[in-house]
């Protein structure tokens, strides 16, 4: 690793709200989650209609406004269990921080978290990949894991460094 000086250093606040946005990204550009739980929708949902159709044939309204119910929950109930989920992988974060706010020194070629257990360092080339939003820069460590920077807590050459990372 490089010398001592720190070339920039920046602070995340993890919010609840911070960690749903990087695992909204995170599924929808990194795993294919989010392409198996829309196909499993649909078909979930085809097969409320059809299932409906056939109570309706059958003279069974009852049933039929249930299933047709169903088919409209479908999509609320997964958003509803992807919240749960996020929001208790943020919990346990939470947990194992210091507390809600990261720092990170970005050097020329690693990062450092810096904690009160101990500094935790990665290189840059063993980043899985480095990502940019309209809010955030991602350095994923791998599909599941990252590191959040948010851009407004970093200054003007902060961002230009991290511009260079996301284009290697």
């Amino acid at each position: 690793m490089s010398d001592t000086q720190t070339y920039f250093e920046t602070r995340t606040e993890l919010t609840l709200e911070e960690y749903k946005r990087f695992d909204k990204w995170m599924h929808k550009n990194l795993t294919g989650m989010n392409r198996i739980f829309t196909i499993a929708k649909i078909i979930l949902i085809a097969l409320c209609i059809v299932l409906a159709v056939f109570s309706w044939k059958n003279g069974d309204m009852i049933r039929t406004i249930g299933e047709l119910i169903l088919a409209v929950l479908i999509f609320p109930v997964f958003s509803l269990v992807h919240t749960i989920s996020a929001q208790r992988t943020y919990q346990m974060i939470h947990k194992q921080q210091d507390g809600a706010v990261q720092i990170y020194r970005l050097y020329p070629d690693h990062m450092e978290q810096v904690r009160k257990q101990g500094n935790t360092q990665i290189a840059y080339d063993k980043l899985y990949r480095v990502a940019e939003t309209d809010t955030n820069f991602y350095l994923m460590l791998s599909k599941m894991q990252g590191v959040i920077l948010v851009k407004t807590n970093c200054d003007d050459k902060t961002i230009a460094f991290l511009h260079t990372l996301v284009q290697k």
